[in-house]
């Protein structure tokens, strides 16, 4: 019996499990994709001060931004630029076989290939019966940590409901054209409430994406033939990856003998999409919990409930005034973005946002804060909330 089994062996899973792995417990580690094989729907931007916090003992940066052009729904240009780098575009699918290796040397034991089936909570132990080609197996642990993701299938099992919002995002790998920078593009014809990307990795390929609730591939291959068009980028083959993105917390996060973390518990960026440094914020908080727990013998619900109220003190204020400000992007027409984009421009209101002090990659909320305070801006969001 594993002191603690992780379902989902992405950057968070992996995270959890080196952690407890070092502090001495035995963990294991369920995965669903093939050892080496996985496919990923992220665009692996993180932020400077995530990349130094989690990953600097890592060679994972393919290319490093400073700047990024926004266009709105008829083709304005925002450019956005800084003097110091700001964020770091990563090679997504090593970071996922270099936490696992950093597990892996600290002794936790990886299931690849496994898809989970059923999760039964008993009074003493968990036990998770999952597939591994043709055989249905077992495992049982004190302890289990469900970070696979959205729309996990245990959630019944655990009492959690699944997430109402939500949004899936679209991402294929492309060849572009001497595209250098990062370029973002709003608009309902483009990804409804959402933006669709194109981002360099190299002088060669780059990744297209947008998110939808609703026939994301649709958009996609709309934003595709726009690209194209426009003379970006050669479309090379590749399919599509797909990603379901929980953008509010449940209701609950722990209970008895479990906690979820990361995508599945909704600690995700609600305006972009992005979870890998809310998650592996939340991730410490994780470790240091359930280690507690487990020393103590001490696995119960109320236990546990200190996990959430942890990470809700870090979060919760954030994801909530960013997920409001989503609501309201959502509500805006193409005409409402080009206006505010022409604003944007005619007023110094970018440049001030950029040099302030404020300015963070990873946290919006006061950037929202400073950017509605402008009373064009203020009156024009407020007709859009009207309509």
């Amino acid at each position: 019996m594993y002191d603690a089994l992780v379902i989902g062996g992405g950057p968070v899973g992996s995270y959890i499990a080196r952690g407890l792995s070092s502090k001495g417990h035995t963990v294991g580690v369920l995965e669903k994709s093939p050892e080496g094989k996985k496919k990923i729907c992220c665009t692996g931007i993180i932020s400077k001060h995530c990349y130094q916090s989690y990953l600097a003992d890592k060679d994972l940066i393919l290319k490093k931004g400073r700047s990024a052009k926004v266009y709105s729904p008829s083709g304005t240009l925002l450019g956005l630029n800084h003097k110091e780098d700001q964020a770091y575009i990563i090679d997504r699918i090593s970071l996922d076989s270099a936490m696992a290796a950093d597990a892996g040397d600290a002794g936790v034991e990886y299931l690849h290939n496994c898809t989970a089936r059923n999760l039964e909570i008993t009074k003493d132990h968990v036990r998770l019966d999952y597939q591994k080609g043709s055989q249905l197996r077992t495992s049982e642990a004190k302890t289990v940590i469900i970070a696979c993701g959205f729309n996990s299938g245990l959630f019944k099992k655990t009492g959690i409901s699944k997430p109402k919002n939500y949004t899936i995002g679209a991402q294929i790998e492309v060849h572009h054209r001497d595209v250098e920078e990062i370029e973002i593009y709003t608009g309902k014809h483009i990804a409804p409430g959402f933006f669709g990307w194109l981002v360099p990795l190299d002088n060669k390929k780059a990744l297209v994406g947008l998110m939808s609730k609703y026939t994301p591939n649709k958009y996609l291959k709309g934003f595709l033939y726009l690209l194209k068009e426009k003379g970006k980028i050669d479309v090379n083959g590749d399919t599509p990856a797909y990603r379901g993105i929980t953008l509010q917390p449940p209701k609950r996060t722990y209970g008895e003998r479990f906690i979820v973390v990361g995508d599945a518990a909704g600690q995700v960026k609600p305006l972009t999409g992005g979870g890998i440094y809310f998650g592996l914020v939340c991730a410490d908080i994780a470790v240091n919990n359930i280690d507690n727990a487990l020393k103590e013998g001490d696995l119960r619900s109320v236990k546990l409930a200190a996990y959430e109220k942890e990470w809700k003190i870090k979060l919760n204020k954030e994801l909530r005034i960013c997920r409001l400000a989503h609501g309201i992007y959502s509500r805006l027409n193409n005409r409402q973005l080009d206006r505010i984009f022409d604003i944007s421009k005619d007023s110094g209101i970018v440049d001030e946002i950029i040099t302030s002090n404020e300015l963070e990659f990873d946290f919006h909320s006061r950037i929202i804060r400073k950017a509605i305070a402008f009373p064009t801006i203020a009156k024009l969001l407020s007709r859009g909330i009207a309509q």
